[in-house]
């Protein structure tokens, strides 16, 4: 089990890091730089979706913390610029609202 794990996380890592090491030194065409502006929204878009996707927006204590933490994703990403640290932003938030709530 525990080589299966190795070789996942090998391969990820792999995926991550191979693209920037074989075209480092190479000009990338327009569309490329395109998608490495654009493709972070769109991901943020598809989290969207996929958390909202089964939320009954007529409980209220359904909806109350999703929306915060979305507010503060957004506000969060606005300010600051960091896509990382705003998902984590949000995330806190949204436990906070189901451990403490």
């Amino acid at each position: 089990m525990l080589k299966y794990i190795f070789i996942a996380g090998l391969i990820t890592v792999m995926a991550r890091f191979l693209p920037g090491i074989i075209f480092r030194k190479k000009k990338l065409t327009t569309f490329i730089e395109y998608l490495g502006e654009k493709l972070p929204y769109a991901l943020m878009g598809l989290l969207l979706v996929f958390c909202i996707r089964k939320v009954n927006f007529l409980n209220p204590t359904e909806v109350i913390p999703v929306a915060t933490s979305f507010a503060v994703i957004i506000l969060s990403f606005k300010f600051i610029k960091n896509f990382f640290l705003s998902i984590a932003l949000g995330t806190a938030v949204y436990m906070g609202f189901l451990y403490l709530i």
